[in-house]
């Protein structure tokens, strides 16, 4: 069987492209994508994401580990956000290897969530997960010491279309001075 120039040509773009995972819709296929390998480890924590224009309340905390369901434990990944679809508070050191000694695969065993509970003087942490293509997280603050972890899409990224977006877990650190609370049984975490 024979095939055109052209057809060919249109298969290497339709393949591209969907290998691309998220792609500007401007940009079409070969457009720069995330970068979606874990960034967790010393040094790597950052602070509450990019803009947060539209959301309600205060962005606090720190993020202090992310794995992806891209990376090589990406099936553990998986594992937990179908596991724990909603994001968990963790009030205290105890809680929180507690939660990582439950965690699938090798997720525990990563010297960042090792060395969190070490954090946690004084804090609290949010633990969660979402499918990330373009969107970005943050955990906010609110009235009364209420928190809640917040998923979207900067405008930036409105345009974005996405072949898949793989699942991200986090881990986020929020010193209870940041929320004005005096323990961590002052945090709530709310919808």
């Amino acid at each position: 069987m024979r095939f055109g120039k052209s057809a060919i040509a249109a298969t290497i773009a339709a393949v591209t492209a969907f290998g691309a995972g998220c792609n500007e819709t401007t940009g079409g296929a070969g457009s720069p994508s995330p970068d979606s390998s874990s960034s967790s480890g010393p040094g790597s924590s950052s602070e509450a994401g990019p803009s947060t224009s539209g959301q309600q309340g205060d962005p606090v905390g720190k993020l202090v580990f992310n794995e992806t369901e891209g990376s090589s434990n990406g099936d553990a990944v998986r594992a937990y956000a179908e596991s724990s679809p909603d994001p968990m508070l963790l009030r205290s050191a105890e809680e929180l290897t507690a939660w990582r000694s439950g965690l699938p695969g090798e997720l525990g065993d990563d010297a960042s969530v090792v060395s969190a509970p070490s954090l946690m003087d004084d804090a609290v942490a949010v633990a969660a997960s979402y499918p990330k293509c373009m969107e970005t997280s943050a955990v906010m603050a609110h009235d009364g010491g209420k928190i809640s972890f917040e998923v979207w899409v900067p405008e930036e990224h409105k345009n974005t279309a996405c072949s898949w977006s793989p699942v991200e877990l986090e881990l986020w650190i929020v010193e209870l001075d940041e929320l004005g609370a005096d323990s961590p049984e002052d945090v709530e975490l709310v919808d």
